[in-house]
């Protein structure tokens, strides 16, 4: 089969909670982090949620885990920040058997004119310790 998990946008919240750890054996599983709220003058944004709170160890099947993109400064933007892009997990990734593509999200970008202001920093695929045992 196939699961499809995304993380909260523009929130901390993890779609799948807990600490647990989810082994994949067969079919796909497609992680996909939270992407950051877009900051304003004199405020952050939110970070993105991860899709998985907890572990992955993949024993067959294909996993593609993408981090959350980082949130944007428009112009004009004084003293804002970007929130941070969501992990596609949240903890360690361990590969035994099958296929994986992780890709970290991308990084907010800051618009024209805007005085100490930063977007925010990109969702990692895996924001713990990824192990390839193949």
């Amino acid at each position: 089969g196939t699961m499809n998990v995304n993380g909260t946008n523009n929130s901390t919240a993890s779609t799948v909670a807990g600490s647990g750890t989810i082994t994949l054996t067969s079919g796909t599983l497609t992680a996909t982090g939270g992407n950051g709220q877009n900051g304003w003058d004199d405020g952050t944004g939110a970070a993105g949620g991860a899709a998985i709170n907890g572990s992955v160890i993949v024993d067959g099947g294909t996993l593609t885990a993408k981090g959350g993109n980082g949130g944007n400064c428009a112009d004009w933007c004084f003293y804002g920040h970007g929130g941070a892009g969501g992990a596609a997990i949240g903890g360690s990734l361990t590969i035994n058997a099958g296929t994986m593509t992780t890709t970290n999200g991308a990084a907010g970008s800051v618009g024209s004119y805007c005085e100490d202001s930063s977007g925010g920093a990109a969702g990692k695929a895996v924001a713990g310790t990824e192990t390839d045992n193949r």
